[in-house]
Formats: structure tokens, C-alpha cells, sequence
């Protein structure tokens, strides 16, 4: 390992092109693998940094599973909402969301 695989705590978050504030949050949550040398001075692995940004990658390429179920075939409640009384738009918009749920 050579000086210029280890970074500080400016450094990697010019990295990972993110805030310090938000590389130190990603340390306290243990997202990140760091050295804490005292208070102000972190240090970091450039190939803890490369595989924190694979894991995010991996991450974003989830599917949400909202995304994965079927839309309801009663669509027609949702135009109905708007051309009844709120009580009984109210009563549909639950029926709504019990199908998407």
C-alpha cells in the first residue's frame, strides 16, 4: 500500500464527490471502513472507498418492489374520486390503496 492509496478525510470525499459532512455520516452509520486517528483526523483505504461506491451501485440497481406489483385494474375508482362527495371519495381512495397494498 502506498501513500497515495490512503486518503483523508477531504480527500475521499472529493472522492467519492460527496459533502464531509455526509462521508462522516456514512463513517457513523459504518457504511464506510475508516481509520480514526484522533478526533479530526480520518483516514481511508482507496479501495474501501471503490467498493463502498460498488455497493451503491449494486444498491441502485434494486428494483423497488412497489414497482414490481400490478397495477389495479379498477382504475376507474381513481377518476370516480373526483366526481364524487369527499366522503365517499374518501372510502375510495382507501379502496385504492388496498390495491396497491
Amino acid at each position: 500500500m502506498t501513500s497515495e492509496d490512503v486518503l483523508s478525510l477531504y480527500e475521499a470525499a472529493e472522492f467519492l464527490h460527496i459533502n464531509t459532512n455526509s462521508l462522516r455520516r456514512f463513517c457513523r452509520e459504518r457504511k464506510i471502513a475508516f481509520i480514526k486517528i484522533d478526533r479530526t483526523h480520518w483516514l481511508f483505504v482507496k479501495a474501501d472507498l471503490l467498493a463502498f461506491l460498488e455497493r451503491q451501485k449494486i444498491e441502485a440497481a434494486r428494483p423497488i418492489s412497489k414497482l414490481d406489483r400490478p397495477i389495479p385494474q379498477r382504475l376507474d375508482s381513481a377518476e370516480r374520486v373526483y366526481e364524487t362527495t369527499e366522503k365517499q371519495g374518501t372510502a375510495l381512495r382507501k379502496e385504492i390503496k388496498e390495491l396497491w397494498l
